[in-house]
């Protein structure tokens, strides 16, 4: 694996576990204490389902962000700087 695909992957499981734990924790908070079983059960798959869906799309952006990052620097790489000859002489 080349150095940029782990650091893409690195990226998108630290991002995607960092999020799923702020939606994670974000969820208990907003769970009354006094809730009935059935509603703890679908406030939990509820919460699993919108953590997933919002881990997904922050890691996707963050990956595209160093896609973006590694297109832009490849560009400055490559322009050369013109010489022009009437200013030469």
């Amino acid at each position: 694996m080349n150095p940029l695909n782990l650091a893409k992957t690195v990226t998108e499981v630290l991002v995607s576990v960092g999020v799923g734990s702020i939606v994670g924790s974000a969820i208990k908070q907003a769970t009354p204490a006094n809730a009935h079983i059935v509603k703890r059960i679908s406030i939990g798959i509820g919460g699993f389902v919108l953590s997933s869906m919002i881990s997904a799309k922050a890691a996707k952006y963050a990956t595209d962000q160093i896609d973006d990052t590694v297109e832009k620097i490849k560009s400055f790489k490559k322009t050369e700087p013109k010489f022009d000859e009437t200013k030469a002489n």
